[in-house]
C-alpha cells in the first residue's frame, strides 16, 4: 500500500509540475537570434535583420500587449515580418490582440504578412464574385502591413 501511495504522489507532483511548466511556457516571450549565412548576398545586405512573429493565436501578453510590445520595441530589425495564424481560427473577429501590437511597434517599415492557416485569406469572392480584401487584412494594411499573397484569375 505505501509503493501505491508513493507512486500516486510522484505521479501527481509530476503532473502539477509539468502543468505549471505548461502555463508558465505559453505566458512568456522568448527572442530567438539566427544567424544565417547566403552566399554571394549583396553587400547592402549584410547584416539585415528580420524580425518574425508568428502564431500568437490572439494571445495578449500584458494589457494592450505591452509586455509583447516593450520586447520587441527594444530589439534592433530592419524588416518585420508576420509569418501567420494571428488569429485562432479564420472566422475569428478578435482583432485586438493583433491590432494592439501593431499599433504600439516603433518599427513597421516594410513590414508584411503571410496568412498561416488559422487566419483569414487575403482576397475572397463575394457573393458578387468580386474579389474582395477581409477585414482583417485590411486593418492590418490600414496600419502599415503589407500581405503577401497571390492571386491568379483565369
Amino acid at each position: 500500500m505505501k509503493f501505491f501511495i508513493r507512486i500516486s504522489i510522484g505521479i501527481l507532483v509530476f503532473l502539477i509540475s509539468l502543468t505549471v511548466y505548461t502555463i508558465w511556457d505559453n505566458n512568456r516571450i522568448r527572442v530567438m537570434e539566427e544567424t544565417i549565412y547566403i552566399e554571394d548576398l549583396p553587400a547592402d545586405l549584410q547584416g539585415f535583420q528580420i524580425l518574425q512573429i508568428a502564431d500568437l493565436h490572439e494571445k495578449t501578453f500584458g494589457k494592450g500587449q505591452e509586455k509583447l510590445i516593450q520586447t520587441i520595441n527594444e530589439l534592433e530589425y530592419d524588416v518585420a515580418v508576420f509569418t501567420g495564424d494571428m488569429l485562432n481560427d479564420e472566422n475569428s473577429d478578435n482583432y485586438d490582440p493583433t491590432y494592439s501590437l501593431l499599433d504600439g511597434m516603433d518599427n513597421l517599415n516594410d513590414a508584411l504578412f503571410v496568412p498561416g492557416n488559422t487566419d483569414p485569406g487575403g482576397v475572397f469572392t463575394g457573393p458578387t464574385y468580386s474579389l474582395d480584401q477581409h477585414d482583417f487584412i485590411t486593418g492590418m494594411s490600414d496600419r502599415g502591413v503589407e500581405q503577401l499573397d497571390a492571386v491568379q484569375n483565369d
